[in-house]
């Protein structure tokens, strides 16, 4: 209890007052006798994580707001204004206000991190992230966040041994430090080691809204057929972003090789409604055939032959359904369907 109060109490200071809500989080349990700077870095990153993950649910204008009226109550301090930036990232106006927090704050090295993250996941700009890591380790040397956004620029550039190293490195200075843990993580998925799964769990136990872990994990579960962690974690997923195609394809393939057609069927027709193709248009009518719900099954076979304008085999199928239902007509209908796709 000590422990979390001592780490609330750092948030709150780190925040140049109290935090608005869910950001407040502790970014993992810190070891006795750590550097109390290192703990309050430790804060920080876990606000903006927070921030980020509340902007993945649609609250950045509003989290925005929140940092501004901090900003208006501390004009000296530059950490309300460096969250309320975060909010908007990553765009050309968060990176010109954080740009901005560098010329007025050029010896904190937060902002200059900052920087080099919005040119990492806006752009891809891995020469200008270096140069703004460079700054932020002259104004602190081994500031531990702005050596993970080195390593994370080592990943994205593809040079997975020094990226990994450099992961590790960090985690040597400062154990458990979330985004070195999932920037490791990610590292591993890339070069296919089977240590990446426990990494990702350990990213995912300091901060469970890490999307691109959760992303990452989620896809490892699903290769393992690991139909709790697949269920879990791409209904995560979804949380974020209800529109997520990849996560409702994962659940249906998932469900229905459990057994659960039904609500393999609801995760199909939701990946359909975002983006039609046809494999799930395939794979929504054959589970309708499963559960013999034939007049679903029609649809979902109009829609196949919808996207396949050449195979005849989608027609014949619903000219077969037809004829169960004693509907003769509509049978004809699509055997004619059909000639018109067989080849000469």
């Amino acid at each position: 209890m000590r422990k979390t109060a001592i780490l609330l109490a750092i948030a709150t200071a780190c925040a140049g007052g109290p935090l608005p809500k869910d950001d407040a989080k502790p970014g993992g349990a810190p070891s006795a006798g750590l550097d109390p700077k290192l703990e309050a870095d430790r804060a920080i990153a876990a606000t903006l994580r927070a921030i980020t993950a509340r902007g993945r649910k649609g609250e950045s204008a509003k989290v925005h707001e929140e940092y501004l009226e901090q900003a208006k109550l501390r004009p000296n301090d530059w950490k309300p204004r460096l969250f309320a930036a975060w909010a908007g990232q990553p765009s050309e106006e968060s990176w010109q206000d954080v740009a901005k927090i560098c010329r007025l704050s050029p010896e904190e090295p937060w902002p200059w991190t900052a920087s080099a993250l919005i040119y990492l996941q806006w752009k891809g700009f891995f020469d200008q992230a270096d140069a703004e890591v460079a700054k932020a380790l002259k104004a602190r040397p081994r500031f531990v966040p702005a050596l993970v956004a080195r390593a994370d620029v080592l990943r994205l550039k593809q040079k997975l041994p020094e990226a990994k190293a450099a992961y590790e490195e960090v985690l040597a200075l400062a154990p458990d430090w979330q985004e070195a843990l999932a920037g490791l993580g990610l590292t591993l998925v890339a070069m296919k080691d089977p240590a990446a799964r426990e990494t990702l769990d350990r990213a995912l136990k300091i901060d469970p809204d890490d999307l691109p872990v959760v992303t990452a994990q989620a896809r490892l579960a699903l290769e393992a057929k690991d139909m709790p962690k697949v269920i879990e974690l791409y209904g995560k997923m979804l949380q974020f972003n209800p529109k997520d195609r990849e996560a409702h394809l994962a659940l249906a393939k998932m469900k229905a090789e459990s057994g659960d057609l039904a609500g393999a069927v609801v995760e199909y027709e939701a990946a359909m409604a975002i983006a039609p193709d046809l494999l799930a248009a395939q794979a929504l009518a054959d589970t309708y055939r499963s559960l013999k719900k034939g007049d679903e099954e029609v649809k979902a076979l109009e829609k196949v032959a919808q996207l396949d304008l050449k195979t005849p085999a989608p027609w014949l199928r619903i000219a077969e359904l037809r004829k169960v239902d004693n509907d003769s007509e509509g049978a004809e209908a699509a055997m004619r369907q059909a000639a018109e796709r067989v080849p000469d």
